[in-house]
């Protein structure tokens, strides 16, 4: 996982013990987790609907957070767009960071075109 790679790389560099934790929960624990005055903040990579709960969980308990929410949302190419120019900058966007960007376009819309 994720999560578990950057814990190491933080323990490797010599990150004080307690730093950085990776926590593997259920929303039921989360405000009990975040009203500990030792947690100051909470980083959540995962899908929108556990990014809500984390994010009102958070917020009740004034602390920082990071969320990276999945998403699906489409490239879209209208037609007046310079379709070569289009078709360069989705295969950039796809395979950004070999594709592993959140906004990431996995979809392609293009309108009053036909090919």
């Amino acid at each position: 996982m994720v999560g578990e790679a950057i814990q190491q790389i933080f323990d490797k560099a010599g990150l004080d013990s307690g730093q950085l934790q990776t926590v593997y929960t259920n929303p039921d624990q989360l405000d009990r987790i975040l009203s500990n005055p030792l947690v100051g903040g909470v980083a959540f990579t995962g899908s929108t609907n556990s990014g809500v709960r984390i994010a009102e969980a958070a917020g009740r308990n004034i602390k920082k957070s990071v969320m990276e929410l999945g998403g699906n949302d489409p490239l879209i190419v209208l037609e007046d767009a310079d379709i070569e120019q289009a078709a360069k900058d989705a295969v950039r966007g796809r395979c950004a960071n070999s594709g592993q960007v959140c906004f990431s376009p996995k979809r392609f819309i293009l309108v009053g075109r036909t090919y």
